[in-house]
């Protein structure tokens, strides 16, 4: 396997997440998995290239809340599996609420998504249809086996919505990108 990770911290995260794909023929030059292009490494240890997780950001956010700018909205998303140059996530996404608003009146979205990378490494958002439509939308757009975390709701939907929420008060990255960069 050829990844290249530089910290003890990176390695296991890119070892939980498979974010580095091995070569069958030694002859062949290692494929980086789209997980690599989801879930920033550090690159000397202590700091990382933001621009792909902003650019994952607004994809989620133009998918899951269309009617609002892409700039308010913030996401989170936990990675469920990945397949060729798709990486299949659970996202939740909070808007800026209507002005002189409470938070509590914020636009939000918490629904599985398929980020796609394409040839020329342009990303774009898939989601299953809401309503009734919805358990037919996931059987076409995800695996079986990402299909069974699904309807079990077997991810961490209340931290990324909180830390969400959280960010707007104190700005930060989000989870997915802090557990995989070294901490002070």
């Amino acid at each position: 396997m050829d990844c290249h990770v530089r910290t003890a911290a990176g390695l296991m995260c890119a070892l939980a997440l498979g974010a580095c794909t091995a070569a069958l023929d030694p002859s062949e030059t290692p494929t980086p998995s789209p997980l690599a292009m989801i879930t920033p490494t550090a690159s000397d240890g202590v700091s990382i290239d933001l621009a792909r997780w902003e650019e994952i950001e607004a994809a989620l956010a133009a998918e899951l809340l269309p009617f609002h700018p892409a700039e308010d909205v913030l996401c989170e998303w936990e990675i469920l599996g990945e397949s060729g140059l798709d990486v299949y996530v659970w996202a939740v996404c909070f808007g800026l609420p209507p002005a002189d608003r409470p938070q509590i009146y914020a636009p939000r979205a918490s629904i599985p998504a398929v980020i796609s990378f394409d040839a020329d490494d342009m990303v774009t958002v898939e989601i299953p249809a809401y309503g009734s439509s919805y358990a037919d939308g996931v059987r076409r757009l995800f695996p079986d086996e990402v299909q069974d975390l699904i309807f079990s709701r077997a991810v961490n939907i209340a931290d990324m919505a909180a830390h969400a929420e959280a960010r707007r008060e104190h700005p930060e990255p989000p989870l997915i990108v802090l557990a995989t960069t070294q901490q002070p």
